[in-house]
């Protein structure tokens, strides 16, 4: 029989596992809404590339020091002070009347960003449960969302754009409610494993080449989702889709990237990580170079091939980082998330400014990175 200290455990999972698919809800709305209502206040492709990229910025250099701040302050008291903010944020995007306005809100959403992401896992990892089972249903309440938020997006621009702003803040607010009354804190102090700086954390992972191959990984799959999220959304506008099908087209890439997650834990027991990697790499070098010569009909192919196998790469990668890092868990999985912070900064302004004088040249561009990426992992395979 269950322990009432079990029954308010499962609660409050309940709880953070729903403000979870909230927060995520509208972070995967805005990720699409924000660059088409950028671009309907006249912002160039390199300007929408800018906006985009200003998440990943912020997100680089505040994902390991949040992460050891809620070391100290609690999780509870950070991830509150990040949802009134994400209370907030959407409402200011609806007072934007010219594009480069829209770089602060960007840059204070790239701040709090891990917060949001990192600190509902921690949590459900320290609540007493089967940690392995609480991190799973709590990472597929956070993909199940954004998966969610872009067709929610393309359902409410139907109407009009700005609601899917106004519902952003509404669910934010619910899921600050949920935090507030029904998740504990949860703040644990692990005595074996101290708590390093970020740049300690860095360097070690820079002097490791295995390490510096596995955040490589990361920073290509960072630099997939600043496409999708920029420049992809707007090259599927220019072939005529509407905001419904992109969400649909979007949505398609965090769904099955939610997906293979699960299903890559049961390939890595027939198949070694470092070769998942390899042929990957090898399947999305081929998807790029295959985006401009593909039909609209058949992007849902493409879409769906790159949230599979971008998946495949982070759970190989992370799995791998995990057992080498020397570090504990959390401080290593941040400094990992950092080099895709990096990517999802450098992509959107990088594959703007190539769009200036050829889009088509943006695709093939990642498909020499992901030519490069391939020939990392074969390295780790012999290593």
């Amino acid at each position: 029989m269950k322990s009432l200290e079990s029954y308010r455990a499962t609660g409050a999972l309940v709880a953070i596992n729903i403000a979870t698919f909230f927060n995520a809800t509208c972070i995967g709305a805005l990720m699409v809404a924000v660059p088409l209502f950028a671009q309907s206040l006249g912002a160039s492709t390199f300007e929408i590339g800018v906006i985009v990229g200003t998440v990943g910025l912020l997100g680089a250099f505040s994902s390991v020091p949040l992460g050891n701040l809620s070391d100290h302050l609690g999780r509870k008291k950070l991830l509150i002070q990040g949802l009134v903010l994400y209370v907030i944020i959407p409402l200011l995007y609806l007072s934007v009347k010219l594009p480069l306005l829209f770089l602060p809100l960007r840059a204070l959403q790239g701040f709090i960003d891990p917060v949001v992401f990192n600190i509902p896992i921690v949590i459900a990892s320290e609540l007493g449960l089967m940690p392995g089972r609480a991190i799973g249903t709590t990472s597929s309440s956070l993909y199940l969302g954004l998966f969610v938020g872009p067709i929610v997006n393309g359902f409410l621009s139907i109407y009009s754009p700005s609601y899917t702003f106004l519902f952003c803040s509404l669910i934010s607010f619910f899921s600050l409610l949920l935090v507030s009354f029904f998740v504990p804190e949860t703040l644990h102090t692990d005595s074996r494993s101290p708590t390093y700086p970020g740049l300690i954390v860095l360097k070690t992972l820079i002097k490791d080449k295995i390490l510096v191959s596995l955040c490589s990984v990361n920073f290509a799959r960072g630099m997939v989702w600043g496409l999708v999220f920029s420049q992809l959304i707007i090259f599927l506008r220019a072939v005529g889709m509407s905001e419904m099908s992109i969400g649909g087209m979007v949505s398609t890439f965090l769904g099955l990237f939610t997906l293979i997650q699960v299903l890559t834990g049961k390939l890595a027991e027939t198949i070694k990580e470092k070769q998942l990697l390899s042929i990957s790499s090898c399947i999305l070098t081929v998807t790029f170079i295959a985006v401009p010569f593909t039909p609209e009909a058949f992007f849902w192919i493409i879409s769906g091939t790159l949230g599979s196998f971008s998946g495949v790469m982070h759970v190989s990668a992370l799995t791998l980082l995990i057992k080498r890092s020397p570090f504990k868990r959390g401080l290593t999985t941040t400094a990992y998330a950092a080099f895709w912070y990096i990517g999802y900064l450098i992509s959107p302004i990088l594959s703007g400014y190539i769009a200036m004088f050829n889009p088509s040249a943006t695709y093939f561009f990642f498909a020499v990175m992901y030519i490069i990426i391939y020939f990392i992992c074969k390295n780790l395979e012999s290593s």
